[in-house]
């Protein structure tokens, strides 16, 4: 990471109150990052992929933009860990606790379709150039 080089961190899945939080705005604090990063944990009961991309989405329409490092520019990239495979939040059941979620082929298409919106539709959105989403660690299928 370049010192002018802004990084959002989102948390999608584990931990979060909806499924998807914004744990750290674009921000080019190293120490503070990391601290976010740090606090973040692998698990729980469903994997919001598309969730998790369309929050990056908006703090990049939001907050983001291309950033000059010296006489390079760099443009805002996605990259994606994760646990598990895509899944639709399951309902919770009366009396509290969670339902177990379920990894679907809707919520993989679901997953592409946001995808999409980074890359051939990224006019519609508000964005100022495509962007690239890189997936690190998707689940055995």
């Amino acid at each position: 990471m370049a010192d002018e080089e802004n990084v959002a961190v989102v948390q999608f899945g584990n931990g979060t109150d909806n499924g998807v939080d914004l744990v750290h705005p674009l921000s080019n604090d190293r120490n503070s990052l990391h601290s976010a990063i740090r606090t973040l944990k692998a698990g729980g009961r469903c994997t919001p992929m598309a969730g998790g991309l369309v929050k990056a989405l908006e703090e990049i329409v939001e907050h983001g933009g291309i950033v000059k490092c010296g006489e390079f520019k760099i443009a805002p990239r996605i990259i994606m860990m994760t646990d598990g495979r895509p899944t639709e939040p399951g309902r919770q059941p009366a009396g509290g606790g969670y339902a177990r979620a379920v990894a679907s082929e809707a919520a993989r298409n679901e997953v592409l379709k946001v995808a999409l919106l980074f890359g051939p539709a990224w006019r519609t959105v508000g964005l100022p150039h495509p962007i690239p989403v890189v997936t690190i660690g998707v689940g055995k299928q």
